[in-house]
């Protein structure tokens, strides 16, 4: 079966999407995704393509997973830490009295 130039454009648009995604360009996956879409119809692809590009749009999903993970271990420490510095900043007012240099003469 002759691939199509449309079958050429959705696969390297997709792997253009699986590099930017390596290199956490992510507007960039998500505008090479929409080109791709405009491209054709994934359904008009021959069974060789459209497994190549489930296999690169899975290993892409694996890696959206990854990354949000990341995330959000990166928001779940900046929380933690937030939470100690108010501790810290409570437990510093409430249990020390005001040291010379902040009390304001009137």
């Amino acid at each position: 079966m002759r691939v199509s130039t449309d079958e050429h454009k959705v696969l390297a648009l997709t792997k253009a999407a699986a590099l930017a995604s390596e290199e956490g360009r992510w507007d960039d996956v998500l505008s090479f995704y929409a080109q791709r879409e405009s491209v054709a119809s994934l359904a008009q692809l021959s069974p060789n393509t459209a497994r190549q590009i489930i296999e690169y749009d899975c290993a892409l999903r694996a890696r959206i997973r990854i990354v949000q993970k990341a995330i959000q271990q990166d928001c779940d420490r900046l929380a933690a830490q937030r939470r100690d510095l108010l501790r810290l900043k409570q437990s510093w007012f409430q249990s020390s009295p005001p040291h010379p240099r902040f009390i304001h003469a009137v």
